[in-house]
């Protein structure tokens, strides 16, 4: 379903066509909002990828007449992103969707704090790492992505998760000094 979002997004920036996908954004990206589209509409197969096939359900091809001005950037954009995407897994179009059309720069270091502390049930040290020297400790890398978190606070937008924020930042903090990171992420999952 994000390659649908990904698409419609493509469709809108680029021509200025918006075929109205209901969609929303989720901690891992866009994806489709199916509440609206009753299962009259599509019907749901097993793909021949790791997901699913979603295609028009019999009889309701009247509900999607699509005008051939609007068909044709339609095809071109799929036709672009198939070709783009072809060889990537779920977690480039994931990236793809936070660098190109996350909301604000909050949500995309938000991402990079998720993404840090399940890597942290990883090997702590990556070759790559070890050749950077880059030295700081897990600790004190993930204290680095939590002030990046408090300085990209869009108090304006989210003015009611302002203190719960501040508080799961506090206690994330206290336990990121402690090392626990099974409980940083405990934390961030209820969050």
């Amino acid at each position: 379903m994000k390659r649908s979002c990904t698409v419609d997004r493509e469709l809108t920036d680029e021509y200025g066509v918006d075929v109205e996908l209901p969609r929303y954004w989720y901690q891992y990206g866009e994806i489709l909002n199916e509440q609206p589209i009753s299962n009259s509409t599509y019907t749901v197969t097993p793909a021949e990828w790791d997901g699913r096939n979603v295609q028009p359900a019999p009889g309701a091809d009247d509900s999607f007449v699509v005008p051939g001005d609007v068909r044709k950037p339609i095809r071109e954009v799929v036709r672009k992103l198939a070709h783009r995407f072809a060889q990537e897994d779920a977690d480039a179009i994931k990236r793809h969707q936070y660098e190109n059309h996350a909301s604000n720069e909050f949500v995309r270091q938000f991402d990079a704090f998720r993404e840090f502390v399940s890597n942290q049930d990883e090997q702590n040290t990556s070759l790559f790492e070890f050749g950077s020297g880059d030295v700081s400790s897990p600790e004190e890398r993930g204290t680095e992505l939590l002030d990046s978190l408090v300085q990209t606070y869009p108090t304006e937008e989210y003015t009611e998760m302002y203190d719960v924020f501040f508080r799961w930042d506090d206690t994330t903090r206290l336990l990121l000094k402690q090392g626990e990171f099974e409980a940083v992420a405990e934390l961030l999952a209820g969050f």
